[in-house]
């Protein structure tokens, strides 16, 4: 849910979405069997991107943090003043445990990883989505369209986040 709500909001929205593999394979498997699509290894991804997204879950987010491209990546993007965003462990894992890049901002994320990101400095906020400057944490799975819904408002604009929530019959949170 934390990659398909997202993939499947930001494209009713208009906004290309590019899914790369970290292992260069055709496909990525979720946590419970779901197969996307990739359409680039992560190696050939190019580096101009509005944002980048990481999906939680586990064993997903512990494999996103043991990768030092994603890391890099991440740097790269939010030196860059561009957007990164993360949801349910990816939050902890891979940006406060991993990257260290969440010191001084409000994030949030999956139950029970709010200690991890509070000793990487993070201000943990209980909502379901939440923007501090260019990072954008979601919750968790039943989350996942407010954090897609805020990813739209932030490179479209709220109007288009208000249509593609009322066309999915989404309401969202603090509407």
């Amino acid at each position: 849910m934390e990659a398909v709500i997202p993939y499947d909001l930001l494209l009713r929205a208009g906004i290309d979405v590019v899914v790369a593999s970290l292992n260069g394979e055709k496909s990525v498997t979720g946590a419970h069997g779901l197969t996307v699509e990739s359409t680039v290894a992560l190696e050939n991804a190019g580096e101009d991107f509005d944002l980048i997204l990481l999906p939680g879950g586990l064993p997903g987010s512990e494999y996103l943090a043991k990768s030092d491209a994603v890391c890099q990546r991440v740097q790269q993007q939010l030196k860059a003043g561009k957007y990164v965003a993360a949801i349910c462990a990816a939050p902890a894992f891979v940006l406060a445990k991993a990257c260290d890049v969440v010191k001084g901002k409000n994030v949030t994320g999956y139950p029970g990883t709010e200690e991890m990101l509070s000793e990487s400095g993070g201000n943990v906020v209980d909502c379901n989505a939440v923007q501090d400057g260019n990072l954008i944490t979601g919750k968790g799975p039943g989350a996942a369209a407010d954090f897609a819904l805020k990813i739209i408002s932030v490179l479209k604009d709220q109007e288009t986040a208000d249509e593609v929530a009322s066309q999915a019959l989404f309401s969202v949170e603090g509407h």
